[in-house]
């Protein structure tokens, strides 16, 4: 028996070592590498001539000096006891930078504004209510509370920012809030 099962532990290991026929290695041709192209070297441009200096440009003139207002005289005879001097303003410094003017908000031409502009955001903002009013807050999921809970905070952001008279910032809230209602009364 003891024989049996060591012929058997041996058979895998024999049929390991198996006859493998040989191959003669076949012969590949050599690799024929084309000649390397010849190499084409372009010269260095040729720097341009320099350039002849410019003559000295002359300087600004100054700012010039603001005309002072002129005080003028009263057309009745005022009482010398009573009259009071205004306090004299310091001449203008011509060197000093003058500020520049405001710039109002650049505006599409399509965008309204003023008291139009707010009437459209408060009818999104009523719209937003509105489709929130419509939903069952208690049969949403929890993803869908916190979007509900966004919109309405979206709506109060908006509110406040017509209250600053923030037209744009309160349209983008608006736009939100009224969005996410749909797709919450949508879904």
């Amino acid at each position: 028996m003891k024989q049996v099962i060591l012929l058997l532990a041996l058979l895998p290991a024999a049929a390991c070592t198996a006859a493998r026929a040989h191959v003669a290695p076949e012969e590949h041709p050599a690799l024929v590498v084309p000649p390397v192209p010849p190499r084409v070297i372009e010269p260095l441009p040729v720097d341009p001539p320099p350039l002849d200096p410019v003559n000295d440009l002359p300087s600004a003139p100054p700012n010039p000096p603001r005309p002072r207002p002129q005080n003028r005289e009263p057309t009745r005879a005022a009482d010398p006891k009573t009259e009071t001097k205004p306090p004299e303003t310091p001449p203008a410094d011509p060197t000093a930078p003058v500020a520049p003017l405001p710039v109002p908000p650049l505006r599409t031409s399509g965008t309204p504004d003023g008291p139009e502009a707010t009437q459209q955001i408060r009818d999104t903002i009523e719209r937003a209510w509105k489709l929130l009013g419509k939903v069952d807050y208690q049969a949403l999921k929890a993803d869908s509370r916190q979007n509900y809970d966004n919109a309405k905070s979206f709506i109060k952001q908006a509110e406040d920012a017509l209250k600053a008279n923030n037209l744009e910032g309160a349209k983008s809230l608006a736009n939100r809030a009224e969005t996410i209602a749909k797709l919450l009364f949508g879904g």
